[in-house]
């Protein structure tokens, strides 16, 4: 059987333990669970101002720091970067904001400049390369408004761990597994088959059968839409119809997987900015905060505007306050963007709001 990597896999060695007093036998199960740890790959772009000025000092100790960062709600995977520019190579560093161990594979990028290595990460303890590039190249590789960018990407490496057990069911792994995972598979059938389905629901062109219960469980939007499509059709028993008017057909479906399976699948940060306001046009709790952190974790120069535009409208505090760190640090191509400029003509208040936030980062070193 071929490992995947980041898979986890469980393997059950049972060893069974016999011994005889007298006439009787006593039987005792152990388990031993080896299982291979998710890999975690987390990429990071620093931009440093002005970064000539700071190659004036006659200081070999100087440093420049990046704020923290690593995945929210994660402590242990917080890092910040140190860059020494006033020596006559420009060293840089990592270092990991907390006391835990940990292997990982860093990659360096400035200018055409790129370096890997493999280090272990012993609490705070900085691992780098002193001598990264000439700082003359470093100076030629900024941009043309004198910025120095500097990306870096963390990798984690595969940890196989052991952990074993006594006294415990031989079949409770297997029995947890099948209920973990029958259920939500049993009811996509169910939806895809069209199997006991009581309700259409038309949407443009397209028809797709449901079940009235599952609906209204998972979403008292739903509930109330039914109860009312129940209500006005009494009269004529036509109640096996529901229009939906304000959901693309195929952000719908991915709605409707995830009512049925508590799982989304195959999801972009396009796919991820509507499904997120169908989530809240619905009331669907758990795929909103599925959408929150796919798009906190996927903010870019590109869809920063439009997700900004999302928090604004639909007032999601937490990841608008995230798009306005990202608006601070990457000021320099997000003022230039078409989507930037369309702020002037539709949203003068979140123009404000974005203008404030960039403003601190031209001290940024």
């Amino acid at each position: 059987m071929e490992m995947k990597e980041s898979a986890i896999i469980p393997v059950l060695i049972l060893m069974l333990f016999t011994w005889s007093v007298s006439s009787d036998t006593y039987s005792e199960f152990g388990v031993t669970n080896i299982k291979e740890s998710s890999k975690l790959t987390l990429q990071y772009t620093w931009m440093i101002h002005n970064f000539k000025l700071s190659t004036k000092p006659d200081n070999d100790t100087f440093f420049l720091q990046s704020p923290e960062f690593g995945p929210p709600g994660n402590e242990s995977f917080k890092w910040f970067l140190r860059l020494y520019p006033a020596k006559s190579s420009v060293g840089i560093y990592l270092i990991k904001n907390s006391s835990s161990t940990i292997a990982v594979n860093d990659t360096f990028t400035i200018g055409s400049k790129k370096k890997s290595y493999v280090d272990t990460f012993k609490g705070t303890k900085p691992e780098g390369w002193p001598t990264f590039m000439d700082r003359s190249v470093a100076i030629n590789s900024c941009l043309p408004n004198g910025s120095l960018v500097v990306k870096c990407e963390i990798s984690t490496l595969s940890n196989i761990v052991a952990s074993t057990e006594i006294n415990v069911d031989p079949y409770s792994s297997t029995k947890n597994k099948v209920n973990k995972s029958k259920l939500p598979d049993e009811l996509l059938t169910l939806l895809e088959d069209e199997k006991f389905s009581d309700i259409t629901i038309l949407l443009d062109d397209n028809e797709i059968r449901a079940h009235r219960i599952i609906l209204a469980l998972r979403s008292p939007v739903f509930a109330s839409l039914l109860e009312e499509n129940r209500t006005e059709s009494n009269c004529n028993r036509n109640s096996s119809i529901l229009e939906i008017k304000d959901v693309k057909p195929k952000i719908f479906k991915k709605l409707l997987h995830y009512i049925y399976t508590d799982k989304v699948d195959s999801i972009d940060s396009k796919i991820a900015k509507d499904l997120l306001v169908a989530a809240i046009k619905y009331d669907v709790k758990g795929l909103k905060v599925i959408c929150e952190e796919f798009l906190y974790n996927s903010i870019n120069v590109d869809n920063a505007i439009e997700i900004l535009d999302i928090t604004d409208q639909y007032h999601i505090p937490v990841l608008k306050s995230r798009v306005m760190k990202f608006a601070g640090e990457h000021a320099i191509f997000l003022i230039h963007s078409s989507a930037f400029k369309s702020l002037e003509q539709s949203k003068l208040h979140l123009l404000y709001e974005l203008l404030v936030s960039m403003i601190p980062c031209k001290a940024n070193v």
